[in-house]
C-alpha cells in the first residue's frame, strides 16, 4: 500500500508526525512502518519519527511538545536532510534495526513480522529458565531433608 502525506507549511503539516516519517521510510523502510501509521496517533508518531531519525544518526533532539516552535522544526529537517544525503556513510547495522524494530513492536504492535518471533522465543526461554528455577530449588529442599550422618 502506498501512503503519502502533504506538506504544506512548516507547522501543522508536521503536527500529527507522518511528514518526518515519510521522509525516513522514503529512504529507511526497515524502521518506519509508513502503512502501520494512524494520523490520529500523533504522539507516536512523532516519538516514532524522531527515535527513527536518532537511530540514523540525528543529534538534534525534537520532542511533540516542541512542535509548535517553527525554529525547532526548521533545524530539525534540516539535519534530517543533511542525514539523508549521506545514506551511503551511514553505518546502521541489524543489530540497531532490531532494536529498534523491538521496542515499538512491545510499545505499538508495530515490527510484528520483524520481531514478533524474537518474543515469543524469548517468552519460551523465560518459560524454560523458570522451570529449571523450580527443579533447583526442589532438588535443595529435598537435598537439605537428609540426615546428617
Amino acid at each position: 500500500m502506498k501512503m503519502s502525506q502533504q506538506v504544506t507549511n512548516l507547522y501543522s503539516s508536521w503536527r500529527n508526525g507522518l511528514g518526518f516519517c515519510a521522509l525516513i521510510h522514503k529512504k529507511f523502510p526497515n524502521i518506519i512502518p509508513f502503512s502501520r501509521l494512524k494520523l490520529q496517533n500523533m504522539a507516536d508518531n512523532c516519538l516514532l519519527a524522531f527515535e527513527a531519525a536518532q537511530v540514523v544518526g540525528m543529534k538534534t533532539v525534537l520532542t511533540p511538545d516542541s512542535l509548535s516552535e517553527k525554529p525547532g522544526v526548521v533545524a530539525f529537517l534540516n539535519e534530517l536532510r543533511y542525514i539523508l544525503s549521506k545514506m551511503d556513510e551511514l553505518d546502521l547495522t541489524a543489530e540497531d534495526v532490531i532494536k529498534f524494530q523491538s521496542k515499538w513492536f512491545q510499545k505499538c504492535g508495530y515490527f510484528e513480522e520483524e520481531v514478533g518471533h524474537l518474543f515469543v522465543q524469548a517468552e519460551e526461554e523465560n518459560e524454560v529458565e523458570a522451570d529449571i528455577v523450580d527443579l533447583d530449588e526442589a532438588e535443595t529442599s529435598q537435598v537439605s531433608n537428609f540426615p546428617i550422618l
